[in-house]
C-alpha cells in the first residue's frame, strides 16, 4: 500500500510538471501572437524573412514539444489510470478483508460477551454437585485413614508388646548371666591377686640376688681390666729417658716430649731427631 501510494504521488508530480510546460509554452504562443497583433493597422509592418522563418521555426518546435508533451503526459495518465484502478482494486480486496475481520471480530466480541453470563451459570449450577463430591470424597478419605491408623496402631501395639516381652526375657537372662559372670571374674581376681603377690615376692628376691650376682661380676671385671692395663703401662710404655752418650738417638712410632734439662746441650740437641 506505501509504494502503491508513493508511485502516485510521483505520478501527480510528473503531471504537474507537464502542465506547467504547456502552461508555459501556451502563454509564449500567446505573447507573440498577442505581440504580432499588437502592432498598429496604420503602421506598415516591416517585412523580414528571417524574423518570420525564426517565428515560424520556433512555433514548430513549441508545437511539436507541446504535441511530445501531450502524448506522454496521455501515457502518463493512462498509466496513472491504471495503476489507480489497480489501486482500487486492492483497496477494495483490503476492504473486504477488513470487513470480514471486523465481522469476525465482532462475533468474538459478541461470544465475549456472552461467555461470562454463560460461565456464570455454568459454575453456578455446577458448584452444588462439586460441592457432594468433594463432601463424598473427604468422608471416604477420613473414614479411609481412620482405618487404617487404627490397624497401624493395633499392629504397633502387638508388636510393641512383643518387643517388651522379648526385652524382658533378655534382660532377666543377662542379669542373671552378668552375676554370674561377675561372682566368677571376683573369683579370678583373686586367684590372680594371690598368684600375683607371690609373683612379685619371689620377683624381688631374685632380683636382689641377681643385682648383688651382677655388681660381683662388674667389679671384678674391672678389677681385671685395670690391673691388665696397669700391666701393659708398666711394662710396655717407657716413663723415663736418659741419654748420656754423644751418639744419634731415634725414635720410632712414638711421640717424644723432652722434660729437664741437657747436661750438654749444645751438642746433644743438634744430634737428636725425632721420627715416626
Amino acid at each position: 500500500m506505501k509504494k502503491e501510494s508513493n508511485n502516485q504521488n510521483q505520478d501527480l508530480e510528473e503531471k504537474q510538471n507537464i502542465l506547467e510546460i504547456s502552461e508555459n509554452t501556451s502563454n509564449a504562443t500567446n505573447s507573440a501572437e498577442s505581440s504580432q497583433l499588437a502592432t498598429p493597422l496604420n503602421v506598415e509592418p516591416s517585412i523580414d524573412d528571417d524574423a518570420v522563418n525564426k517565428l515560424k521555426n520556433q512555433l514548430s518546435f513549441s508545437t511539436k514539444a507541446l504535441e511530445k508533451q501531450q502524448q506522454e503526459l496521455s501515457k502518463v495518465l493512462s498509466s496513472s489510470a491504471e495503476q489507480l484502478n489497480d489501486a482500487v482494486k486492492t483497496f477494495d480486496k483490503t476492504i473486504t478483508a477488513q470487513k470480514n475481520q471486523y465481522e469476525i471480530l465482532q462475533n468474538e466480541v459478541g461470544i465475549l460477551t456472552v461467555l461470562p453470563e454463560k460461565t456464570k451459570e455454568a459454575v453456578t449450577n455446577i458448584i452444588p454437585d462439586v460441592a457432594k463430591e468433594l463432601d463424598k470424597i473427604q468422608k471416604e478419605y477420613t473414614k479411609s485413614l481412620h482405618d487404617s491408623y487404627s490397624t497401624i496402631i493395633s499392629g504397633y501395639a502387638e508388636e510393641i508388646q512383643k518387643y517388651k516381652t522379648e526385652i524382658d526375657q533378655v534382660s532377666h537372662g543377662l542379669t542373671s548371666h552378668t552375676t554370674k559372670h561377675i561372682s566368677s571374674v571376683d573369683q579370678k581376681l583373686d586367684e590372680y591377686s594371690k598368684k600375683l603377690s607371690a609373683s612379685a615376692a619371689y620377683v624381688v628376691e631374685c632380683s636382689n640376688y641377681s643385682f648383688l650376682k651382677n655388681m660381683c661380676l662388674v667389679v671384678l671385671f674391672s678389677a681385671i681390666v685395670a690391673g691388665g692395663t696397669a700391666y701393659l703401662v708398666t711394662t710396655k710404655f717407657p716413663r723415663y729417658l736418659t741419654v748420656t752418650g754423644a751418639n744419634n738417638v731415634t725414635i720410632q712410632d712414638c711421640d717424644v716430649s723432652v722434660l729437664g734439662k741437657a747436661k750438654d746441650p749444645d751438642n746433644l740437641m743438634d744430634k737428636m731427631t725425632k721420627k715416626k
